[in-house]
């Protein structure tokens, strides 16, 4: 049998967590030949110097993970792919991106569509965004209004450079639906939901810690926002603001129910950059919340991990909320779908009001099981892992 090519373009380096994520490097294949280009410090090197910059990150090394740094090395490793193969991407979708797409489809790739999380993109009509803009009017609705036609001329760009994928990936029923009602999709698969692979491959064991984990997103400096506005966040978010306001509550928190309270970092903050003096845990946050009594945070998928190990979610809502309708919808979202508890951060401060922990700490098991059942899983769980079941259908499947 002739020897597969699998390429994956990588939007970040290969940290600790993409380490775990990333398995597939790992996987000594005799079949297939398994390669990742980095594209971000070709697409943005100063977000690719900012956030990762040397010796602040654990970054492992890779003779197939490689780092694309410019268009002439770019070209280089194009002359290396073989006739047939394929690919997907997981880097920014960017114009630039998005024409190295177009570029591996005419050298001969095939698309992969492989999506690891399972909840739904929470979306608003445009009359809904338009009244949420209205309502809350700031700085960041200039900047909006005034990117309208640049957005729209690079929405245009993205949907025309897109390549429509070959075969598609799916961690449960809501995405599987999703791409099987369309007649011209015939290769969709089952896989598992990352989160709940790595839930299922964890020891289990009998809680004896008394903790309470806050989920850190990194608002202060969101990844995402950088990459794609280019603008500082403190016009929406005062950073000082925000971290004093999250102490002060876990403080709370911790005096009241007379639990340890841990942060479990964001995997693209640095080595000590810490805001506030409370212990962060980098790269471990499926084992916390596995620990935890109860888990706090706003909208991060990692509250999938709570979801899994039924602990009680509080989730903080907060005026800056109010200036990006993502994050705004999303919080309300877990809420609506979990029944759990939602505080609003600065009212709950200024009024010093008081919560009760009955309250907080219970656990609708009803509402729980569904979000599982429609979002993270499918009705009979594999125990092939997401990589081996994505290797063994391209090695072996003679219909993709």
């Amino acid at each position: 049998m002739q020897k597969k090519f699998f390429l994956i373009l990588a939007g970040e380096p290969y940290t600790e967590y993409y380490y775990k994520k990333f398995s597939i490097l790992r996987k000594k294949d005799k079949l297939i030949q398994i390669k990742v280009w980095c594209l971000l410090p070709l697409l943005n090197r100063n977000i690719f110097d900012k956030y990762f910059p040397k010796n602040q990150h654990k970054i492992y090394k890779d003779k197939n993970f490689i780092y694309i740094e410019n268009v002439t090395q770019l070209r280089e490793e194009f002359k290396k792919l073989p006739k047939y193969f394929y690919f997907t991407n997981f880097s920014p979708k960017f114009v630039k991106s998005l024409l190295i797409e177009r570029f591996l489809y005419l050298a001969g790739g095939k698309k992969i569509f492989l999506q690891f999380g399972g909840i739904p993109q929470v979306n608003a009509s445009f009359i809904e965004k338009l009244k949420f803009r209205l309502t809350n009017f700031n700085f960041l609705s200039i900047i909006k209004i005034l990117r309208v036609p640049i957005n729209f001329l690079s929405n245009l760009m993205i949907k025309i450079l897109t390549v429509n994928p070959n075969i598609y990936f799916v961690p449960n029923k809501f995405w599987f639906k999703k791409y099987k009602k369309n007649k011209t999709t015939k290769n969709v698969f089952k896989i598992n939901d990352y989160e709940y692979e790595v839930f299922k491959n964890l020891k289990k064991k009998e809680n004896k810690k008394n903790l309470i984990v806050f989920i850190d997103e990194m608002k202060e400096s969101p990844y995402d926002h950088d990459l794609y506005w280019g603008f500082a966040y403190s016009f929406i978010l005062d950073s000082e603001e925000y971290w004093k306001n999250i102490d002060s509550f876990l403080k709370k928190l911790q005096i009241k129910t007379k639990c340890d309270v841990v942060i479990a970092g964001a995997h693209r903050r640095r080595n000590r950059d810490f805001p506030i003096k409370r212990k962060f845990i980098m790269n471990k946050t499926p084992e916390l919340i596995q620990d935890s009594k109860l888990v706090v945070g706003h909208s991060s998928t990692a509250l999938h991990y709570a979801i899994l190990f039924k602990k009680p979610i509080l989730l903080l809502d907060m005026y800056a909320f109010k200036n990006k309708h993502t994050d705004f919808l999303a919080t309300k979202k877990f809420c609506e779908l979990l029944g759990c508890t939602e505080i609003h951060l600065e009212k709950f401060l200024k009024r010093n009001n008081e919560f009760k922990l009955k309250n907080i700490l219970k656990v609708d098991n009803k509402k729980y099981n569904k979000f599982i059942k429609n979002f993270l899983k499918f009705e009979n769980s594999y125990k092939i892992t997401i990589w081996d079941k994505v290797l063994s259908e391209l090695k072996f499947n003679k219909n993709i």
